[in-house]
């Protein structure tokens, strides 16, 4: 993911700066860096904390840079729920200067990285997410251990809704033949190594297979459809659709509503309503 690490540095420095106190907070400030992770916060703690992301709702998460806003919204933050991306450290080298008190989690230290998803959407896995909540539980109960009850049973809630949503995805993905995906970015490397899929991306702004490549894998694995995604370059895969007369479909990793996204993802690569 590509960013302007200098303007980061700059808006950091210059937020430093400013002389006004931040408002009293009447519930502690939690941030994430991507939005999906908004909602594994929040089935945790429920109404107990303010929790909000980093990268806001609309915006490309792949290019944004922060402004002044987000900015002053790290310098408040209590914890700080991240995946380890290299613009994160840079981030929490100048904030902890004027935040030393802030805590953060690394959630895939100890996760296997795919060598072929270089952005890593790991929350792409319910398996991993799985892993992921229980480690986002530990953290809250051990700073608010007020809590620990109430986080206790969210957390099993939570897991429960995520067994019941793997066993949703692959009930959608069984009976499906082609089980080759065509997309705009390689946003689904996770997701496909759980449930026995295969993806190639097609995306002008990155380093793709030549058009004809796509074109000939596309007809030997009888893909129907083409996924594009918010945000990125999808005209070389809109076009390969026009030329291979299927539709295209829209699909958003970076959705917070969870569930019910993941549940959209399946249904639309199995073709179903």
């Amino acid at each position: 993911m590509k960013r302007n690490y200098w303007l980061f540095l700059c808006l950091l420095l210059v937020a430093g700066c400013r002389t006004s106190l931040p408002p009293s907070k009447v519930r502690p400030l939690v941030v994430v860096t991507y939005s999906p992770y908004t909602y594994f916060v929040k089935r945790i703690a429920g109404p107990t904390l303010d929790v909000r992301s980093l990268i806001p709702s609309g915006e490309n998460p792949l290019v944004f840079t922060p402004s002044m806003k987000e900015v002053k919204l790290a310098y408040d933050a209590d914890l700080w729920f991240g995946l380890g991306k290299a613009f994160e450290k840079k981030l929490f080298s100048v904030i902890a200067t004027h935040n030393p008190d802030l805590v953060t989690l690394n959630l895939c230290n100890n996760t296997e990285s795919l060598e072929y998803d270089k952005e890593d959407f790991i929350w792409m896995s319910p398996k991993i997410v799985r892993t992921q909540i229980e480690n986002i539980a530990e953290k809250l109960i051990e700073y608010f251990p007020e809590n620990h009850s109430f986080y206790k049973e969210n957390l099993r809630t939570f897991l429960a809704d995520l067994e019941e949503l793997d066993r949703d995805i692959r009930m959608t993905l069984d009976h499906i033949d082609v089980r080759s995906i065509l997309i705009s970015y390689p946003a689904l490397a996770y997701f496909c190594r759980d449930y026995l899929l295969e993806q190639i991306a097609f995306n002008a702004d990155h380093h793709s297979p030549s058009l004809s490549l796509v074109l000939k894998y596309a007809q030997e694995k009888h893909i129907a459809q083409a996924l594009t995604q918010p945000h990125q370059n999808n005209q070389g895969i809109q076009s390969i659709a026009k030329i291979l007369n299927i539709p295209v479909k829209m699909i958003d990793p970076f959705s917070e509503n969870y569930l019910a996204n993941m549940r959209y993802i399946a249904k639309t690569i199995a073709n179903l309503p």
